[in-house]
């Protein structure tokens, strides 16, 4: 199909094209390209945000400065910009890093770790020269440098190979009618790469695939209740047996859709920095939706190990503002769980019910794990043990006189089940008398309780 000239559009009607975004992308669209990681910021993240740090750091020296190649955000996930403009520092770009010769080849092993989590081809090691740099500095305006913005020139070497397909994907469909054939073979494994740092929840339950590709949305996974102990054994006796039922566990799936919309002008003027939020805000969308429906699923499942209220409460329009979660709560929590012989391995709060955990003695934050431990995402520490992860889209209510409440939830594993028919995709539909792509993420999913005696709900202020 050849390719449509658009009518001339003056540079003064749509200075950017984002003017044509619709809310509530275009604030958000804006925010990210406009957002830096000021001194200030990088300042307050901790150290486990950082590639290297100087053995003198905390010892001789509280200069925040000796902590070196930050790419983890505050809440401990990792930022892909970050991690390439980390590398891109590490072997030389924008006048390299001081870090001794002997480290270097570990933090570049950490960093390509991300990169291949990511889904991104890490460049290849080697020593920072002086000829690199100037290689790379030449083809690398410093305001670029400083926004994240790579010369089409160095492209191989400074980002992803997937981040070039897309851009030369996506301006290509939009100069045809033709956009579905274009992007979403390219975009599809992206945007599911995009939604996994973004995710808590599905780590921590059962995920099966049996209806992808296959036809029907219902999917029926065995379910035995009981918990089976041994017991001494008497000779000549005959043990008692359990009679073992074996029931079914039904979950339906559904569709669910992230929408978003692009002006023709604004990717034909794209950067990688747009083409990151595209991604983001569709791998965003999917992922929230993903884990409010399996809390939502733990807020509605009946016959779970005890539900606990703030302030000793019994009823949550009876919570006031002090009725807060506490250690006291958390321990209780375990003991109603340990009653129905589970074992707590998680417990997931509001971001406004940690205040009680980061000051208790028994808390250890993430960020004083040893190097070998594994961080999931949204995990902020650790609390006897049990894992504490924190999330926005825990479920919400309403106490006395209207103040918001807090559903947090301790688990156990094997809990529910995720049935996954169809991983996170990419739609595109070109408008060409909008001059407009409209670009629909989706997915379809759904989630069921398998072992409800392995929850414990907490509900405070």
């Amino acid at each position: 199909m050849s390719e449509q000239t658009p009518p001339s559009t003056t540079q003064s009607e749509t200075p950017t094209g984002l003017e044509q975004v619709p809310t509530p992308y275009l604030a958000k669209m804006k925010e990210e390209l406009e957002r830096e990681w000021d001194t200030a910021y990088v300042n307050s993240l901790p150290d486990s945000a950082f590639a290297w740090i100087a053995p003198a750091y905390g010892k001789t020296s509280d200069d925040k400065r000796l902590r070196k190649l930050e790419h983890h955000d505050r809440e401990g996930n990792v930022d892909r910009r970050h991690v390439v403009a980390a590398m891109q520092s590490l072997l030389g770009a924008r006048g390299g890093v001081d870090i001794p010769t002997g480290d270097r080849r570990e933090v570049y092993n950490h960093l390509a770790k991300h990169y291949h989590e990511l889904q991104m081809d890490p460049p290849e090691f080697h020593e920072a020269r002086v000829e690199e740099k100037k290689e790379v500095e030449g083809k690398v305006s410093k305001e670029e440098a400083g926004k994240g913005i790579v010369a089409s020139t160095v492209l191989e070497e400074a980002v992803a190979p997937w981040q070039v397909k897309v851009a030369n994907k996506l301006k290509e469909a939009l100069t045809t009618t033709d956009a579905a054939k274009a992007i979403p073979i390219i975009w599809s494994p992206q945007v599911e790469l995009g939604a996994e740092p973004k995710r808590v929840m599905r780590a921590l339950g059962i995920v099966d695939t049996t209806l992808r590709g296959s036809p029907g949305n219902k999917f029926y996974f065995p379910k035995v209740p009981t918990v089976l102990e041994a017991v001494d054994a008497t000779e000549g006796t005959k043990p008692d047996e359990l009679a073992v039922t074996v029931d079914r566990l039904e979950i339906t799936t559904k569709e669910v859709i992230a929408a978003l919309s692009v002006t023709r002008q604004v990717v034909e003027q794209i950067t990688f920095n747009v083409v990151d939020i595209l991604t983001d805000l569709l791998s965003e969308g999917v992922a929230n939706k993903e884990d409010k429906d399996i809390l939502a699923a733990l807020n509605a499942a009946s016959g779970i190990a005890g539900t606990l209220y703030g302030g000793g409460k019994s009823a949550e329009g009876d919570l006031v503002a002090a009725d807060v979660l506490t250690t006291d709560l958390i321990a209780d929590g375990v003991t109603a769980m340990r009653k129905e012989k589970r074992e707590p391995r998680y417990v997931i709060i509001h971001p406004a019910q940690e205040n009680a955990l980061l000051k208790s003695d028994k808390f250890i934050n993430a960020a004083q794990y040893g190097g070998r431990e594994v961080i999931l995402n949204g995990e902020i520490g650790q609390w006897l043990g049990i894992k504490v992860l924190k999330t926005t889209q825990v479920p919400t209510g309403t106490g006395a006189g209207g103040i918001t409440t807090y559903h947090a939830f301790f688990i156990s594993e094997r809990v529910w089940v995720e049935e996954v028919k169809r991983d996170p995709e990419v739609e595109p539909k070109y408008e060409p008398g909008e001059r407009k792509t409209y670009m629909y993420g989706t997915m379809e999913y759904g989630v069921g309780i398998l072992n409800p005696k392995g929850i414990v709900k907490i509900i405070t202020a």
